[in-house]
């Protein structure tokens, strides 16, 4: 996942630690590609790439944006895979109720259908805030 600097000026270390060498600085604006989020020592730690491929780590509580397009896509994959766990669960209920006799007992997938409806809800708050 990209994302663009927002602060004046970011020191990027070799290793997740202040005592670490100093890889390279990053300005306002450059891009990034985020890796891994480290917690050592009580501080936050991510794992950064800049366009030239040099690797290392910042401080968590940098300011980042992240395109628009990136939030689009994240919201619309969990829209997508909640509206498929939520129907799944719904066809699997309906097919073991419709299936079952009279007296017998069937499967309601109450876990499925939830979940996937909370993660579809995600989904959608997520596309509202990336608007």
């Amino acid at each position: 996942m990209y994302a663009k600097i927002l602060d004046e000026k970011v020191i990027v270390y070799q290793q997740a630690e202040v005592n670490a060498p100093v890889t390279l600085e990053l300005m306002a604006g450059d891009e990034i590609e985020i890796g891994e989020v480290l917690q050592k020592n009580g501080s936050e730690w991510v794992q950064v790439k800049n366009r030239q491929g040099e690797t290392g780590y910042i401080d968590g509580k940098t300011q980042v944006e992240f395109p628009r397009s990136t939030l689009r896509d994240a919201a619309a994959k969990n829209m997508r895979h909640g509206a498929l766990w939520c129907i799944g669960g719904m066809l699997v209920t309906a097919f073991t109720y419709t299936n079952a006799a009279p007296g017998e007992t069937y499967i309601v997938a109450w876990g499925a259908v939830l979940f996937g409806g909370l993660q579809f809800l995600q989904g959608v708050f997520q596309y509202l805030r990336s608007l």
